[in-house]
């Protein structure tokens, strides 16, 4: 209806910037939840994925890592040491940082990502 049409970020049920948490007991798909967010074209846009977690060999996360690696557009890092995990001022633009297993961890780069100002990379 006259005018411009906003170009949308991510896909139309979400805001243009997405902080979440999945959280829930251990085996309740978490993990299907989020490979189905960064699969669907509708839903989180993105350029670079920046994944930590102590169990990066678990077949979904290669899953991931063929995924993207096989896309030229993305970028994909992974770290399994806390301390090499890159902080969210410094990723690159467009960037999803997925953290798994992390409760008994130091959690300086998470608490940027949710404490500090928004996120508009």
């Amino acid at each position: 209806m006259g005018g411009s049409a906003e170009k949308r970020k991510h896909g139309e049920m979400l805001p243009s910037t997405v902080r979440a948490i999945i959280c829930g007991p251990s085996n309740c798909d978490k993990t299907n939840v989020l490979i189905s967010l960064l699969e669907n074209p509708n839903s989180v846009r993105f350029e670079n994925v920046y994944v930590y977690s102590k169990s990066l060999q678990q077949p979904k996360y290669r899953y991931l890592e063929n995924l993207f690696t096989s896309i030229d557009e993305i970028g994909y890092f992974t770290f399994s040491n806390n301390s090499d995990v890159v902080p969210p001022s410094e990723a690159r633009p467009n960037s999803i940082f997925i953290f798994d297993d992390i409760a008994c961890d130091k959690q300086d780069a998470m608490r940027e990502l949710f404490d500090g100002p928004p996120f508009e990379r």
